[in-house]
């Protein structure tokens, strides 16, 4: 898979020049940035996106531009792209089952201080990962 990027006025556009074979991922990037801020404003929480629902890097960049701060991150991996696309976001380790070290590392090396465990036997590894008096942790 070629991760090009071009642009073209509408999607039939795209198709009568490129004749695509294979699928293609098409956005619209002032659609992702108008509904982010509309629900931004628009409720009265603090809005986590889960980076798994959508990962592409454009997606993510879009919608920090468009104001979102706060990413429901799954992985380590997840941590780390939202990481290199603006260190500033607050990331949050959202997945129960968890890799032995990933909280550790996601803690001392990206900031992240918001976990949540299944159970409150999950606690007691937390307590031997991470320094839990920097950390919020939630448990399901």
């Amino acid at each position: 898979m070629t991760n090009v990027t071009e642009e073209f006025a509408d999607v039939g556009t795209l198709l009568r020049t490129e004749y695509p074979k294979e699928p293609v991922y098409c956005i619209f990037p002032h659609v992702y940035q108008k509904t982010a801020k509309e629900f931004l404003e628009g409720f009265p929480g603090r809005v986590l996106y889960a980076v798994k629902a959508n990962p592409d890097p454009t997606i993510l960049g879009l919608l920090v531009d468009a104001g979102v701060c706060h990413f429901d991150c799954a992985s380590l991996a997840e941590i780390e792209l939202v990481e290199s696309i603006d260190p500033d976001t607050t990331k949050y380790f959202m997945n129960p089952a968890r890799i032995r070290g990933a909280a550790g590392t996601a803690q001392e090396k990206y900031g992240v201080r918001h976990f949540v465990v299944d159970h409150l036997s999950g606690l007691i590894q937390f307590a031997n990962e991470i320094d839990i008096s920097l950390a919020v942790i939630v448990v399901t």
